[in-house]
């Protein structure tokens, strides 16, 4: 059984990961997304 502080940690770590992968992603998530929502509106 971890802490809480353990949990939280851990938390921030992935956290942490996951905005420097979408940072790394954004521009091409971005452009994709408005395709898929250009295609789902029109």
């Amino acid at each position: 059984m971890k802490t809480p502080e353990q949990l939280q940690n851990e938390y921030l770590i992935v956290e942490k990961r996951r905005m420097l992968i979408e940072q790394k992603y954004h521009k091409k998530q971005t452009v994709f997304t408005k395709l898929i929502v250009m295609w789902v509106v029109g």
